[in-house]
């Protein structure tokens, strides 16, 4: 049964994207970033309770990303 989705050809590679940098050229700001978090010896952050989690769709263009919640999913 269809779900309305073009399979993709590549593997599935699940993951959560913490940052992201607009193109591909050096930038001080993000090398700064990785330099202060690889210093971190350990990163202790505060804790949370999450009561649901959001699946996002991600367009891409040249103005930046655009993001689009397709599913809601309660957690118990």
């Amino acid at each position: 049964m269809g779900c309305g989705f073009v399979p993709e050809a590549r593997v599935y590679a699940p993951h959560i994207t913490l940052a992201r940098r607009k193109g591909s050229g050096r930038s001080p700001d993000f090398e700064r970033l990785q330099k202060g978090v690889r210093n971190q010896p350990s990163l202790k952050l505060a804790s949370f309770s999450a009561k649901e989690f959001l699946l996002y769709q991600t367009f891409t263009g040249p103005a930046g990303a655009r993001y689009e919640v397709r599913e809601r999913f309660p957690l118990m």
